[in-house]
C-alpha cells in the first residue's frame, strides 16, 4: 500500500510554545490599546483644556483691558499694578503685564524682571479690536498668551498668560491612573478568556492525538495484514515449485535409503559407497532445510522485528530457494553472478526477502510467454548502501503506465492472476527501511532497482539516477 510508518511527534512542546506566544500577544494587545487610548484621550484633554483656558483668559484680559484703560486715562499706574496683582492670584494665571503704545512696560507681575522675549512674542496689529491668542514656552511650561488692545492699540496692550501645563498635569495624572486601571482590567479579562480558549484547544488537541494514534495503529495493523496477505499470495503462486523442490530431495533420500538396505544385506560391505550415500543424504537434507528455512523466514509476521545485520547473499539465497524451482520449471534462466559474500546491510531480512520475491515473481510473469526467458538478480554496494537490481528479458514498461505501477491494486495481469499489491507493498517495505525503489527507464530490458541503507542511521543522500522514474 506504499505505507510508511508514521513517526509520532510529541505536541506538548509545540502547544506550550504556541500558548506562550498567544499569551504574549494577548498581553501586549491591551497594553498597546491602552497606550493608544491614553494618547488619544490626552490629546483630546489637552485641546479641551486649552479651549477652556482660552475662554477663561479672554474673559480675564477683556475685563483687565477695560479697567486698565480707565486707570491709564487718569495716569494711575498704582491702580493698574493693583489690578495686575489681583489677577495674578487667579488660578491658572502665570503672568499679567501691560505695555503702552510704544511697547514700554507700564506694569507687570514678573519676578524679578520683565523678560524681553515675552514683550514682543504676541503683538496685536494696530487698529485691531480683537483679542489675540498665541502659545508660548516660558520656563519649560506651555503658556497661552492672550493680548487685548487698549483703545484699539492707541494706549497699548494688556496681556494675560494662562499656564496650560500646570492645568494639564493633574488631569494627565488622573487620566494615566484611569487608563492603567482600564488596561489591567482588559488584560485580566483577555487572559481569562484566552486561558479557557487555550485549555479547550489543548483538550481538543489531546483528543485528536489520541484518535490519531488509534488511526495510526489501525493503519499499521492493516499494513501488516496486507504484507502477510501479499506473502501468502506469493507463496500460493510458488507452491507447486516449492513442493517439487522438496519432493525431488525426498525421492533422492528414499532411493538412497533403499540402496543402503540392499548394501547392508551384502556380506562384503563397500564402506566408500556407504560414505557416498550418507553424504548424498546429508546434502539432500541440507537442501530441504534451506527451503524450509526460507519458508519460515518468509512466512512469519516480521513488521515488528528489530533490524539486524545480514548478508545480501543470504537474503538472495532465501528468495531463490522459494522461487528457483518455479523459474526452472517454466524454462526461465536465472542469472545471479557477482554478489559478494561480505556485502551486508541492516534490515528486516524477511521483508527484504519478500521485496526480492515480489520483483522476481513479477519478472517471471512478464517473461513467461516470451521465447527468450531470463531473469537477472544482482546486488552491489558502497559505504552508504546496497543496491539490488532485478532485470528480465522484457523490453521495458510503456510510458503510459509507469506512473501507475506503484499504485495499490493496479495490475496489468489477467483477471484472477494478480492482486495489484506486489509493487505497492514492496515500496512500503522499502520506504520503511529508508530506501528507494525505481524503474530504470534507460535499461534496454525491464529493470527494477532497490537501494537500501547499510545501517539504521539514514544517510543524508540517497542515490540519484537520471535513468529512474
Amino acid at each position: 500500500m506504499g505505507a510508511v510508518p508514521v513517526k509520532q511527534k510529541t505536541t506538548s512542546t509545540a502547544v506550550k510554545s504556541t500558548t506562550w506566544w498567544v499569551l504574549l500577544v494577548a498581553t501586549i494587545t491591551p497594553v498597546v490599546f491602552g497606550i493608544a487610548m491614553f494618547l488619544n484621550s490626552a490629546s483630546l484633554a489637552r485641546e479641551a483644556l486649552t479651549a477652556e483656558l482660552e475662554s477663561k483668559g479672554k474673559a480675564i484680559v477683556k475685563t483687565l483691558s477695560m479697567q486698565t484703560q480707565q486707570a491709564l486715562l487718569r495716569n494711575d499706574s498704582t491702580t493698574v499694578q493693583g489690578l495686575l496683582d489681583e489677577i495674578d492670584r487667579v488660578e491658572d494665571v502665570q503672568y499679567v503685564f501691560v505695555v503702552d503704545d510704544k511697547g514700554e512696560t507700564v506694569a507687570h507681575t514678573f519676578v524679578p524682571i520683565f523678560p524681553a522675549e515675552i514683550r514682543t512674542s504676541n503683538v496685536v496689529p494696530n487698529g485691531s479690536a480683537h483679542i489675540q491668542a498665541k502659545r508660548l514656552n516660558y520656563r519649560n511650561s506651555g503658556i497661552l498668551d492672550l493680548a487685548a488692545p487698549l483703545m484699539l492699540g492707541v494706549m497699548g496692550e494688556a496681556h494675560v498668560g494662562m499656564n496650560i501645563t500646570e492645568g494639564l498635569t493633574p488631569l494627565m495624572e488622573r487620566l494615566q491612573r484611569r487608563t492603567a486601571i482600564a488596561t489591567i482590567i482588559a488584560i485580566l479579562i483577555e487572559a481569562g478568556f484566552l486561558y479557557f480558549t487555550i485549555r479547550h484547544f489543548v483538550n481538543a488537541l489531546n483528543h485528536n492525538n489520541v484518535r490519531l494514534r488509534g488511526t495510526i495503529a489501525e493503519l499499521e495493523t492493516t499494513r501488516s495484514s496486507l504484507i502477510q496477505s501479499s506473502k501468502m499470495s506469493a507463496l500460493g503462486e510458488m507452491a507447486g515449485g516449492i513442493a517439487h523442490e522438496i519432493n525431488n530431495p525426498l525421492a533422492i533420500i528414499d532411493g538412497t535409503a533403499g540402496i543402503l538396505r540392499q548394501v547392508i544385506d551384502n556380506p562384503s560391505i563397500d564402506k566408500a559407497q556407504i560414505k557416498r550415500m550418507a553424504t548424498t543424504i546429508t546434502d539432500t537434507c541440507q537442501r530441504i532445510g534451506k527451503i524450509v528455512r526460507g519458508l519460515r523466514t518468509f512466512s512469519r509476521e516480521s513488521s515488528k522485528d528489530p533490524f539486524e545485520e545480514v548478508a545480501a547473499r543470504t537474503i538472495v539465497d532465501d528468495a531463490l530457494a522459494l522461487c528457483g524451482e518455479r523459474l526452472r520449471q517454466r524454462g526461465v534462466t536465472l542469472r545471479t553472478a557477482g554478489i559478494l559474500a561480505d556485502l551486508t546491510l541492516h534490515c528486516r531480512p524477511s521483508e527484504i526477502c519478500q521485496v526480492l520475491l515480489n520483483l522476481l515473481n513479477n519478472a517471471h510473469d512478464a517473461v513467461e510467454t516470451q521465447p527468450d526467458r531470463w531473469i537477472g538478480l544482482h546486488a552491489t554496494g558502497d559505504s552508504n548502501g546496497v543496491t539490488f537490481s532485478v532485470t528480465d528479458s522484457g523490453s521495458g514498461i510503456v510510458a503510459e503506465i509507469r506512473d501507475k505501477i506503484l499504485e495499490p491494486f493496479f495490475t496489468t495481469k489477467a483477471v484472477g492472476k494478480g492482486t495489484g499489491l506486489g509493487l505497492s507493498v514492496t515500496k512500503g517495505i522499502i520506504d520503511s527501511h529508508g530506501g528507494k525503489l525505481w524503474l530504470d527507464i534507460e535499461s534496454p530490458n525491464t529493470r527494477f532497482c532497490v537501494w537500501l541503507p547499510r545501517s539504521t542511521t539514514r544517510p543524508t543522500e540517497t542515490p540519484t539516477d537520471a535513468r529512474t522514474t
